[in-house]
Parts: C-alpha cells; structure tokens; sequence
C-alpha cells in the first residue's frame, strides 16, 4: 500500500511532542511491512525532502516563512490572523498533498486533527482518511482555559474547530489514544460513535546504557543539580503545573536537598506566565527550581534516568509517551488520574503511584509518598512498571494499525479464517491452512492462536501472511489436573475462547476450524452467515443430546457429589435432551461479541470444569444454549461416524470438510485410510500462499440435494440404531 501522513509535527528532526514521537514509531514498522511509506510535515527552516528509515519525508514551510501571513500579522486582517494563519498552513499542506497525490495515488491517507490539517484533503478527495485524535487546537486552548478569553479569541477558535470538524467528518475513521479523549472529542464536535475507534498508541525506548561519569558531565552541563524531581513535557496550563507549583513548595521546604526540574518546550507567552506563577508561589524556594529547553531524545532519557521520580500533572493526557518512556527507564512516575494515565498506564500502587487530578493536596500527598517510600517496595513498583510498558512495545500495537490500514484500504472488514496450535500441532496446523488455501481459495485472513512457539516455526507462518495471535492460558495447574483425560484431549483447546475478545471484531466473520481437520471444498458460505453456528455433535447418535456434554456414557461409573451437583444446577437452565454442536468446527459474525463475552467463557469454565467432558465444547455449548444455529453435515463430517454407524462411505458425499475428532482415528496416523488425504495437502504446504492448484468450486444446488439425501439415510437409519 501507499501511506501518507500529513503532520504539523516533524519526525526525527524537530519533535514538539506525541505525533512526531507516534509517527517514528509506525512508519518505520510500515516501510519493513513492505509499505511505501510518505511523510508531509512542517518545516522549521527551509522546505526540503529527505527519507530516513525508508520513510519519504516532504516539508513545507511554516507560515511565519509566508508574505500572506507576515501581511496578515501587520494588518491583524479582520482581527482573525490566527484562523487565517492556521487556513493558509492548510492550503500550503493541501497544495503540497495534491502534488504528490498525482504522481502516487495513495491508498490510505492518516492526519492530526490539529486545526483540521486534513481539511481540505477531506472535501476534494474521496481517499480512505483516518483522523488520528491527537489533540486539536481547540481542545489544547479549551483545556488551557484560553478559548474564551476575549470575543475575538472566541469567534477565532469557533471557526478553526469548524475546519477541524469538518474533517471529522468527512474521515472514513478517528483513532483515539484513549477512550477518555475519543469520549471528549465526540461531545465537543457532535460526532457519531460508529466512526470512533479507541487504539494503543506504539512505543519503543531504545536507550543504552549510560555511566554514571557521562551522567554527571551531561547534569553539569546543563546545570542541573542532584537529588532532583523531574517534569518532562510541553510548558502548558493543561499540563497541569500552576497545580504543580502549588504543590511542590511545602514539599521542598520539608526536604532541604531536593530540586525541582522542569524540562520541556517553550511555548512563548504562556510558558512566561507559568513560570511567573511559579516564582510567585515558591518565594525563596526560586533557586531550586529549574526551567531547562527540551533535549535530544538520548539525552532526555539520561536526565530522566538520573531523577528521583518524574511528576505528571496533565489535566488530560490522550495517552503519555512520557510516562511510558519513563517506566522503561526503570523510573518512578506520579501522575494524574482521569486520563490516559489511569486509564491505559498506572495503577496506583502497583506500577505507579496517582494523585487526585486538579487536587494540590492530593499531588503533595502522593510526592512526599514517593519521596519516603521504602526502597523495597519502590523496587517492587519499578519492576511492575517495566513490565506493564513491555505491552506498548509489543508487535501487536503496529500489527493491530497496519490492519486498520488495510481494511480502510478495502473499505471493508475482512473475514478471518482460525485455528489453534501449540509446540506439538504445528504441522497440522500447515496442513489446514495448506487445504484451505489450495482447496477453499480463501481470500481472507489467516490466523493463528497459539500460546508460544518457537522462531523457526513462527516465522514459517510470518513469511506467508499467517497473523499470529500469542495467547495466556487461563486454567491454573491446579484447574487442569481435574480434567478428565479419558478422550485424550488438550486442555490448549480452551484458548479458543480467546477469538471472543473485542479485539477480534475487526473481522467481520471468523471461522474456527480444528487443526485435525481437512478442507477439500469452498468455505465462503460461511463468511455471510449472523450469530453463531455450528454442525450437530455426533459424539453418541446423529444428533447427541446434551446430557453426553456432561456425563459419563458408561453409567455404572458413579458420579461424586460435586459433580452431581453441577449436573442438576445444569438441568434446572437447560433441556438435556436437546441437540449438542461439536465445537471443533464454527463459524461467527464478530457483532454477537461484546466486552464481556470473554470473561463470561472464563467464569463458566470455573464453574463447570469438572463436569465438562470435551472441554471447551461443553462450555460453548452452556454458552450458546437456544441461540446457535445449524450448518449442513458438509462442514464438518468425521466419515469414521457415518461409516461406523449408518454403513455410509466417503465416497458417496463431496464435502467441505473432513474432521476426525477421536484421538484414533487422526489422519495423519499411518493405516488410516485418509492419510494419504491428509498427506496431500501437508505436502504442498510450503506453497501456502502461492495460489499453485486449480480452484475447486462446490455448486450450491448440489450441496443441498446431498445435504438432502445425509438428512434421509440418517433418520431412516436413527430409526433403528437408537
């Protein structure tokens, strides 16, 4: 794909805050994804073009460079040369998009949402856009209670949250850093819900070692005296800090030795203000305060290394690279809660500490907290922190934007075919996805659920597009050890339940399918069904009642009490009798899972593990009691049951899918007379995704006749086998 960004934040060479930060971290990941990869910016001196990492980077000049601007600056046109300066930067950016436009014609384009940067691209162009809500001028004003000042300030603003707006609105999608802001921007622009997607935001902290003699030479050259707190971040009243400056002097009165240092960009009059208002708060405490230029990122990361603990005061913060740049760093972080912070980052007590947003008191509390803790349990707070930030820095982050990219591309969500794998079901796992792709001619994406693998065999997958989803079981040691093992199943087949997290919704239907399973015809069918749906169990007749989920077959085994009691609570909710689903084999519209369905499969399975005979299969079908739907046997036909009980022969049925659910009959076992079945596909896996076969095609009239002609033999056959 061709990708462009239009930034007012210049990446790499003139960072004023999160969007540079943001855009150094995903447009490299694109450009190694194999993206062709555009960048257009600010410029902070001339207009240039340079590409750094593979990414082409266009600037254009600021409006402090523009006649048009200086002109309006002189005559204060209308009393509104902020709205026209943030209009005509728009128009250079816009000139600037069209240009390029011409000679690329990209498929995605991505923008801030400050002063609608994007407007303009969002009228004339019908492009895929995505608006990524970093935080726009009117909202940065609002926040630093600037916005209704004077009528002329007022009116000004009014019409650059117009642009901004109008952008909005005209993007396919909005990308909040958090929900917390994505909640904000929607009452603040009147915007649609379906249109907001709330997203992590990538980081990584690359940042070496550094002895503690280059520390003291880089503290003394910047004047910077030991032991200090540190604030690191733009100079703004929505940063927090008049509540930081009424915080911090009875804290330093009490603590003779520390200082307060201040390290950010400044931010011309307002940045004055704040540091008058600080002045005038601390007195005599003047001299232990330290107001520094923002530095290099390797040299803020060495100051930030050397605090006691960083402070973080934002009235609201969409997300915070600072602090999880600090936590990499091994640093203590007090922060404000209500935001980004609490939301996404710190736990009070556990991987940070958080103070009541807006309350002095409460700052000064929890500072003096971090200034006495005992050193074990601050140790104890780091290494949490450090492990929580491990998340942000995880290839999920990029992976989850590179498909939003692409799905904006197609205008449409992708279906998603699924099959679970550990160290020891690897192979089979190629043999699914070879028949599926060889046979089925899926077009959607391949995904594979695993708890670890090793690199060899995770990057056979990588290397052919296979999207794989690394997944933590959930039963205790304890938990497993009271599973019953006699059909020699895998207590990895409850991380099936992980495709009903949230995060999985950006498909538009999912389709699991065991990993003994082989495909021989087309699965689209299945990609246009709603709710849930799966074949009939045929575990004990045709259609096996439910009772078998949860009991033994031989009855003269007793059942102990807990179980018994399990069992009757169960009857109470639901018809023994009832048809059971076999679970190896299902397919979904991803709109039946909410937040909660995960944790709900999880507490079932709590609940009703001892009596669950086939794991999972038990619990989907406590689940999905009354509301799943039937597919034709043709989905999934284990031929060893039509076979062993209604004298039925493969041959007869061209199906869609062979399943062999009993740990007897895999057909990769040697004398099983569908090896040589499944040996075909297994042996043209490494051509997985080079579309070698001769599409098969299965001919809707004819699955139905033979869905027609299973359903008659087999209640004929019922009839007497029962």
């Amino acid at each position: 794909m061709k990708i462009c960004f239009i930034s007012k934040d210049q990446p790499w060479k003139h960072r004023l805050g999160g969007i540079a930060t943001y855009l150094e971290e995903i447009t490299p990941y694109l450009v190694r994804q194999g993206h062709d990869v555009y960048v257009i910016s600010k410029s902070y001196g001339k207009e240039e073009v340079y590409e750094k990492y593979g990414v082409k980077i266009h600037t254009v000049k600021i409006p402090e460079d523009n006649k048009k601007v200086r002109f309006l600056k002189k005559v204060r046109f209308f009393f509104m040369e902020k709205f026209f300066i943030q209009l005509i930067e728009n128009m250079i950016i816009f000139k600037k998009f069209q240009k390029l436009e011409r000679e690329n014609d990209f498929d995605v384009i991505e923008s801030d949402d400050v002063s609608g940067s994007s407007m303009l691209i969002s009228i004339f162009y019908n492009k895929p856009l995505i608006t990524r809500a970093h935080g726009t001028f009117y909202l940065v004003e609002y926040l630093n209670n600037q916005a209704f000042r004077t009528k002329r300030k007022w009116i000004q603003l009014a019409l650059i949250k117009f642009m901004e707006r109008v952008q909005y609105k005209n993007s396919s999608l909005i990308l909040a850093n958090s929900k917390s802001t994505m909640q904000l921007i929607q009452q603040l622009y009147r915007l649609k819900r379906h249109n907001l997607r709330f997203l992590h935001l990538p980081i990584s902290v690359q940042h070496s070692a550094v002895s503690e003699e280059d520390k003291d030479i880089l503290l003394k050259s910047l004047n910077m005296p030991r032991p200090f707190i540190l604030y690191a971040g733009r100079i703004e009243n929505r940063k927090g800090l008049r509540i930081l400056a009424d915080a911090i002097g009875p804290v330093l009165r009490r603590h003779q030795e520390l200082h307060l240092v201040i390290l950010g960009f400044n931010n011309e009059e307002e940045t004055v203000g704040i540091i008058k208002y600080f002045f005038n708060k601390i007195g005599d405490l003047r001299k232990r305060i330290h107001f520094k230029q923002e530095l290099a990122r390797k040299d803020t990361y060495t100051v930030m290394s050397c605090c006691e603990f960083l402070v973080l005061p934002s009235i609201m913060e969409p997300f915070g690279y600072t602090c999880t740049e600090a936590m990499a760093l091994g640093v203590l972080v007090v922060a404000a809660d209500g935001s980004g912070y609490e939301e996404q980052i710190v736990k009070s007590g556990v991987n940070g500490l958080l103070f009541k947003n807006k309350d002095v008191r409460s700052l000064e509390a929890q500072i003096e907290h971090a200034i006495t803790i005992p050193l074990e349990e601050k140790n104890k707070i780091i290494r949490r922190a450090m492990e929580r930030q491990k998340y942000f820095q995880s290839e999920s982050i990029l992976k989850d934007h590179t498909d939003i990219y692409q799905r904006i591309a197609t205008k449409e969500k992708k279906d998603a075919v699924i099959t679970l794998a550990d160290s020891h079901y690897v192979e089979q796992a190629k043999q699914l996805f070879s028949s599926i792709y060889h046979n089925a001619r899926w077009k959607g994406d391949y995904i594979l659920l695993t708890n670890g693998l090793c690199k060899e065999d995770e990057q056979w997958f990588i290397t052919r597009g296979v999207i794989i989803e690394v997944v933590e079981e959930f039963l205790t040691p304890e938990e497993k050890a009271l599973l019953d093992t006699e059909e020699k199943l895998n207590p990895i087949m409850f991380l099936k339940f992980h495709l009903f997290k949230e995060k999985f919704k950006r498909w538009k239907n999912l389709i699991y399918i065991d990993g003994d399973v082989v495909v021989s015809r087309p699965i689209d069918y299945l990609s246009t069904i709603k709710g849930f749906h799966a074949v009939r169990d045929y575990a004990v007749s045709y259609a096996t009642p439910l009772k078998y989920q949860y009991m033994e077959r031989n009855e003269k085994i007793p059942i102990d009490k807990k179980k018994r009691q399990l069992i009757e609570e169960l009857k109470e909710k639901m018809d023994f009798e009832k048809t059971a689903f076999n679970a190896g084999i299902f397919a979904l519209n991803t709109d039946i899972i909410t937040e909660h369905t995960f944790t709900e499969l999880v507490q079932l399975t709590k609940k009703y593990l001892l009596i669950s005979k086939y794991f999972d299969q038990g619990i989907l079908n406590i689940y999905f009691y009354n509301t799943w739907n039937e597919l034709s046997f043709h989905y999934n036909f284990d031929p060893f049951f039509f076979n062993n009980f209604f004298d039925l022969h493969k041959e007869r049925f061209d199906v869609v899918m062979y399943h062999f659910p009993s740990y007897k009959n895999k057909p990769w076992i040697a004398g099983n007379p569908y090896q040589q079945l499944w040996q075909e596909n297994y042996a043209i896996r490494d051509s997985f995704m080079k579309r070698t076969v001769q599409e098969k095609e299965t001919n809707a009239s004819t699955v139905k006749k033979q869905d027609d002609i299973i359903r008659k033999v087999l209640k004929s056959k019922a009839a007497h086998s029962l």
